[in-house]
């Protein structure tokens, strides 16, 4: 991060979603660190867990997105970093709830607006884009 630019993690198990996300984010100036898994984004966030915002996917195989966000808190010390969470499941209202108290937006897959991602990306970066 020598340049200042603002850094995203994206975890995301699906390489188009990762696309589509790569570049809402670099679009609006930002660096991004994309994986596709729990275990790789501890690893990443263990290396250098500065990051100014998460983009993350609820459901993925072995550990889930919802594992992640717990984790960030209790091991990370990461409570303060806005998360997006990103999904292509209906929630419930108990699982609303709870990511309305840990993320700033839920973003469902299927409805995705891409013009309405970059503004919300540059907004929580305080990026002018």
């Amino acid at each position: 991060m020598c340049d200042g630019r603002k850094r995203v993690l994206i975890v995301d198990d699906d390489e188009l979603v990762q696309s589509i996300l790569e570049r809402v984010v670099e679009h609006v100036g930002a660096e991004t660190v994309t994986v596709d898994s729990v275990g790789a984004a501890v690893a990443v966030i263990k290396d250098d867990p500065h990051f100014d915002l998460i983009l993350l996917d609820l459901i993925m195989p072995v550990e889930t997105g919802w594992q992640l966000l717990d984790r960030l808190d209790a091991e990370f010390n990461m409570a303060h970093v806005p998360v997006i969470a990103v999904t292509g499941v209906q929630l419930s209202k108990e699982e609303s709830k709870k990511l309305s108290n840990r993320t700033c937006a839920v973003i469902r897959k299927g409805d995705f607006d891409v013009a309405h991602m970059k503004a919300m990306v540059g907004k929580l970066l305080k990026v002018d884009k």
